[in-house]
This record gives C-alpha cells, sequence and structure tokens, in this order.
C-alpha cells in the first residue's frame, strides 16, 4: 500500500498555512520539511519526497497539535463496526506513534526484517528492467521544451478506453500522486465546514493543512466478501456532503464495486448534486470486473489512479484525474481543475513526459505482478484451510490483505511483539478498523519470505492463545 506522500515543493508550498494554524514560524516548518525529505528508492523515476504520516505526527510532537490533528481522530472517531452500529472508540495518537517509529528504527536497522508492509514492488524482487526505465527517463529528459501534456492526456485516455471507458483526452487532470488527486478534487468541492464521504476501513485521506472540509466516513462492510454498506453513505449525506469517495479495488480490503453499486452511487450523486470520486489506483489488479467511475453519465464523476497501480511504480510521481458526466457540470470542472493542480500539485515535467511510454510498456511488469498476489492470496488461503489462528477477510484485489485474529488479540502489542521477532505487519487500526482483531499484511513479498513472515506470526499467536 503506497504511503501517503508529497513532492517536497508541494509541502514547502503549503508551510505559510501550516505555520499560521500552529502559531509558529514558517522556517520552523521549512526546516522540518527538509528533515522528514526521503531520497530516491529506484533511482531512476522515484523523486524526493515526504512522508505524510511522519511529518503530521512530527508536527504534533514538535509545535502542538493543530487542527490538522483533531479532523484525523475525528475520521477515526466516527469509524462504524465491520456489520455497522456505534463508531469504536479512536486509538490514541500516541498509540500510532509509538508504533510508527518502532517500525522505522526496524526499518532502518540492521537486523534483517521480514516486511510484510512493503509497498513498493521493486523492493520486492519485482520490477522494470532498469536499462528499459532508464531509455525511457532519458528520452523523457531528452526534450526540456516539449510539453508532453496533450500525449500524456491522450495516453490516459487510451488506458481508460481499454476499460471500457470513453473520455475526451481534454477531461484529463495530471497530479503527482492518486492522494494528492483525490485532495485536491476534495479541495475544489468543498468550502469551510463541508464534507466528503470517505470509506472505512481505508488508507486515511490525508487533506492538506488548513483545508476546512470534513472527511465522514461510511461503512465497508464483511459478510463473506467486503462491500458497500449503501444505507451508511445514505446515512452519511448530509446537507454539507459535497463528494463520496470510492476505492475499487479498496485498500487494504481489496472491496470492488459491482455495477449494483455505481447505479446506486450515481443515483444517489446525480439526487443530491454530489460529485462521485473513484480511485481506482488498482484497477489492474482486480480479480474481478472492474467497471470505472468514468464510464458513469448521470453524475459528475471523477476517475483517479496512477502509475502506483498501473505501472508498478508508486513513486513515478505520475498521476490523473479524468472527469465524466452531463457537460453541464464538467464543463465548470474543468476550467477550475487544472488551474488549481498546476497551482497546488504539479506534476513533474519528466514524469508527465514519461507517463505515455509507461503506460505503453506496463503489461510485462503486470503479469509478474499479478502472478505474485495470486500466489500470496493462495499461501493465505491453505494456511486457512489447515486452521492457522486466523481468517483471511478475502477481498477481490489490491496489494493487501486483511488478517481478523480474534477479538480478544491487541493488534498493537502483537505488532510491537513480531517486531522484537523481526517480522513487521501493520495493526488494522491504522486503517480504521479497531484496534483488537485485525491486522493488515502486504501481498507484495517475496514468496518464500512471505511464508517466513506467516510463520513467525502463526507462532507467536499460538503462543498467546496456548502459552
Amino acid at each position: 500500500m503506497p504511503r501517503a506522500s508529497l513532492s517536497p515543493e508541494a509541502a514547502l508550498w503549503q508551510a505559510p498555512r501550516v505555520a499560521a494554524a500552529r502559531h509558529v514560524a514558517v522556517e520552523r516548518i521549512r526546516a522540518l520539511v527538509a528533515e522528514l525529505t526521503e531520497g530516491r528508492d529506484l533511482g531512476v523515476l522515484e523523486e524526493p519526497r515526504v512522508n505524510v504520516l511522519l511529518l503530521n505526527l512530527a508536527l504534533d510532537r514538535r509545535m502542538g497539535p493543530g487542527r490538522r490533528r483533531h479532523r484525523r481522530l475525528v475520521m477515526l472517531e466516527t469509524f462504524r463496526s465491520l456489520l455497522g452500529g456505534a463508531p469504536r472508540a479512536a486509538p490514541d495518537a500516541p498509540l500510532v506513534e509509538e508504533f510508527t517509529a518502532r517500525a522505522a528504527r526496524a526499518r532502518d536497522g540492521v537486523r534483517p526484517l521480514l516486511d510484510l508492509t512493503v509497498a513498493d514492488p521493486a523492493r520486492c524482487a519485482l520490477g522494470w528492467d532498469p536499462a528499459e526505465l532508464e531509455e525511457i527517463v532519458a528520452a523523457a529528459r531528452s526534450e526540456p521544451s516539449r510539453s508532453g501534456l496533450r500525449e500524456a492526456q491522450e495516453a490516459v485516455a487510451g488506458y481508460l478506453a481499454g476499460r471500457g471507458a470513453a473520455v475526451a483526452p481534454e477531461r484529463v487532470v495530471l497530479a503527482p500522486s492518486s492522494q494528492a488527486a483525490v485532495a485536491l478534487l476534495v479541495e475544489a468541492r468543498c468550502a469551510e465546514g463541508e464534507e466528503v464521504l470517505v470509506p472505512s476501513p481505508a488508507r486515511p485521506l490525508e487533506l492538506p493543512v488548513g483545508s476546512g472540509a470534513r472527511t465522514v466516513p461510511y461503512v465497508l462492510q464483511y459478510d463473506g466478501a467486503w462491500r458497500l454498506d449503501q444505507r451508511s453513505i445514505a446515512r452519511g449525506a448530509s446537507e454539507q456532503t459535497r463528494a463520496v469517495v470510492v476505492a475499487s479495488p479498496a485498500e487494504p480490503t481489496g472491496a470492488l464495486l459491482g455495477p449494483g453499486d455505481l447505479a446506486f452511487l450515481e443515483e444517489l450523486c446525480a439526487a443530491r448534486g454530489l460529485a462521485l470520486v473513484g480511485d481506482e489506483t488498482f484497477a489492474d489488479e482486480a480479480l474481478g470486473p472492474a467497471p470505472s467511475v468514468a464510464a458513469r453519465r448521470g453524475c459528475l464523476a471523477f476517475h483517479v489512479a496512477s502509475a502506483a497501480g498501473a505501472c508498478g511504480l508508486p513513486g513515478a510521481g505520475a498521476a490523473w484525474i479524468a472527469a465524466a458526466g452531463p457537460e453541464p457540470l464538467v464543463a465548470p470542472a474543468m476550467a477550475q481543475l487544472p488551474v488549481l493542480a498546476r497551482a497546488r500539485c504539479p506534476i513533474d515535467p519528466v514524469a508527465r513526459r514519461a507517463l505515455p511510454a509507461l503506460l505503453g510498456r506496463r503489461e510485462r511488469f503486470l503479469g509478474q505482478l499479478r502472478a505474485r498476489l495470486a500466489t500470496n492470496r493462495a499461501t493465505l488461503a491453505t494456511a486457512a484451510l489447515r486452521e492457522a489462528p486466523w481468517s483471511l477477510l478475502a477481498g477481490a484485489g489490491g496489494w493487501s490483505a486483511v488478517l481478523q485474529i480474534g477479538a480478544a488479540q491487541d493488534a498493537h502489542a502483537l505488532c510491537l511483539e513480531l517486531l522484537d521477532r523481526g517480522v513487521l505487519v501493520h495493526p488494522g487500526y491504522l486503517y480504521g478498523l479497531p484496534r483488537n482483531g485485525f491486522l493488515v499484511v502486504s501481498l507484495l513479498p517475496p514468496p518464500e519470505l512471505f511464508r517466513g513472515g506467516l510463520e513467525c506470526l502463526e507462532e507467536r499467536l499460538r503462543d498467546r492463545l496456548f502459552g
């Protein structure tokens, strides 16, 4: 699951607003951004970036909570259970900070680590041929005077045509990441105090610091498969709601929207004047048909995806928005979005010029990726058949899996114990699941490492259950 991140330039652009919200000098914010800027992982396409979660935690720890932390806690506090019901208590922010800090130290340490949270295929012996990437980047860099915008828009339109959605190139807007694209759409749609409905459990939506929009969770429920809770969405929509965010397949659950779900969402959004925002970053790895919101015509809809899922390059710095729906609704949006994107989150020119080649050559890599995901899913299913001490809450796509380990099991404490044994897994509460009973694992690691990590997890759980 790709980490939410910003380019250093985008983070620095927000520095004055962050400083004003926290009543500190802007130089302190800029210094913290510089401190937390991470370098390239692949050394080819990935650009320096700032991890949003670590930045927010550092801001809270050093400069006081401010408004951003309040919104994050509100979102967690309003999470409903997997089958609906009352909101659950949010995990304490120190809990999240403790796990995040321990995990970071483990990744940076000298001790070997079985990392079952990894989100970058290149770190899992899954990657493009370096020579091919070098060729693509060299070609993109060789024409600095060429914008490449039209070619990138046409490449995205061709990609969507392959998924059964006809979108004109002029309706495509580029962004550096899918998270940035969704945040940009929320900013465009929501004024101070207005709301956007977001799924839970899911990757947290990181809005720009100082944004006045509120996120209101709706439920993804599990009844043998992860499903959209339509009643939860209908109940959550209020006079202040301006957009509904969906993901298909969703991370980490793998929930996949079917035709019935999309018809319901289209009708709801059309009736209430809402925008439908579909994060389809992992649609290429769906296990079944994954119709796109870009094919909807009854409401204003925005498809969002990126080179992270489509090409397996989380740090490529290339994502896009494609607008669909009635022309009277799309035209005003397209008059605003390109201007806002250039001001808030401009895409790197090299990434923009490289995007057509990346989309055109991705199939060989995707074949390897799909095989890896299938192998590790089979390992989890086999473990369940031999009565491993967890249940697999099966999804229909994505790069992650949710494991249920029993309501009495404190996932936070278990994950810290596993770290002491050289195994890293995510507690479910990082994604809005209850603190007790749920873990999230990445399906990307090499199969032998994946099995080794699961064996350590099984051993520790059996020790806890049987002594």
